[in-house]
């Protein structure tokens, strides 16, 4: 079924993994009690009993799952054989009895990731701190919002009104959009660049990049027009303008406008 038991001899320990290399669980002590170890130098699994060869004495410890365990083991038989929902039900059995078992924290956010529900997959993972997993199930609810809304995203028309009486900022933020007409190849540039190679200002860049590659940004400011169009957006000097201009991009007489009195201080509901 995809899981191997490891044998700690010094300490008498055993270890048992999934097909993974995750640990579900570790256990044994040294002793000569029923349940300990004397002296184990081997170990075997038969189905789903662990057989330990104890030399000190003489004979074959066979151990049996608990309950507990028995729920681990099929919640992650299910999983591998693709039946999520029924592993889901293990799982949450397991966690109610051990709400701090990560285990099944990150078996929850699995069932939950392969089944679309991306945010109750990072709250899972985030239980689990499965740092991993969380990232994968954020990625995946970024993507699946940006292709279920793609239709608004590319059809959409920002105007910005900023005076910029100091100018456009600084050299490099300038440049790095107005001295590549490709603003895919700037993006493209951006990403390959490893976290201690990035540019002056380039997070300021990237975002406005960003923005520029979903949709139109009619800016209205008192800067030249042609500096305006360096940076891939097209001036207007009104806001009586900007809506002329995105009404023809939209080819829409009665567009829904939606304001933004702060940028920084307001979230935007759908």
């Amino acid at each position: 079924m995809g899981f191997f038991t490891l044998l700690d001899a010094t300490r008498s320990r055993l270890f048992q993994y999934d097909s993974g290399s995750n640990l579900l669980y570790a256990f044994g002590i040294k002793g000569t009690q029923q349940g300990t170890f004397n002296n184990p130098v081997a170990v075997e699994n038969q189905g789903d009993c662990i057989l330990v060869l104890d030399a000190g004495l003489g004979g074959i410890h066979v151990l049996q799952p608990t309950v507990f365990g028995q729920g681990v083991r099929t919640a992650i038989t299910l999983y591998n054989d693709g039946r999520y929902e029924d592993a889901a039900g293990y799982w949450e059995r397991i966690l109610s009895q051990d709400a701090y078992y990560a285990l099944a924290n990150i078996g929850m956010g699995k069932v939950h990731e392969r089944t679309g529900n991306f945010t109750l997959a990072m709250r899972y993972y985030r239980a689990g701190s499965d740092r991993d997993g969380y990232s994968s199930a954020f990625l995946a609810r970024r993507e699946a919002f940006t292709r279920d809304n793609f239709l608004l995203i590319l059809i959409g028309v920002i105007i910005m009104l900023s005076a910029c009486n100091d100018g456009i900022g600084g050299d490099h933020f300038y440049h790095q959009l107005a001295d590549e007409p490709d603003i895919q190849k700037t993006m493209d540039l951006f990403l390959s660049r490893g976290r201690n190679e990035t540019a002056p200002d380039q997070w300021q860049s990237q975002i406005l990049a960003r923005i520029l590659l979903k949709v139109s940004v009619v800016y209205v400011s008192n800067m030249p027009d042609e500096m305006v169009k360096k940076m891939h957006m097209i001036p207007a000097h009104s806001i009586g303008e900007a809506m002329e201009k995105a009404k023809a991009l939209l080819g829409k007489e009665d567009p829904t406008v939606t304001a933004i009195p702060d940028g920084i201080s307001v979230v935007v509901r759908k």
